[in-house]
């Protein structure tokens, strides 16, 4: 009996499915399911007790919409404010937060929660 897995087949068919963001006048395809590397970024944040840490968030952020991507929002002019409702955005989008914690963390996001 031959086992066989077409791996490269269910990333053809993920790729199908995008998320999509607007961002500063500009549109980024963000992939349909969470990459491993952000994954393994939050584990390791978890590990390191980082989760508070301003620069994990914005690596976190980094990790899934691209390098590229992320240096254009912030060369637009993207503020902490913004980057925060993207990251809120983002959770809920991946289906990391439950709609509760997507309005808490908006909440502090409004309440001027920003790194000094």
């Amino acid at each position: 009996m031959e086992k066989f897995k077409d791996f490269d087949e269910a990333l053809e068919a993920d790729s199908l499915l995008k998320l999509q963001m607007k961002v500063a006048g500009k549109t980024y395809d963000l992939p349909a399911t969470l990459p491993a590397k952000a994954v393994l970024s939050q584990m390791k944040m978890a590990q390191d007790g980082e989760s508070q840490d301003l620069s994990a968030i914005a690596n976190w952020v980094e990790s899934i919409v691209g390098k590229d991507n992320f240096n254009s929002m912030l060369d637009d002019g993207v503020g902490w404010e913004k980057l925060n409702n993207i990251l809120v955005w983002l959770l809920e989008a991946y289906g990391l937060a439950t709609p509760d914690e997507v309005e808490e963390a908006q909440a502090a996001a409004e309440e001027g929660d920003s790194p000094k």
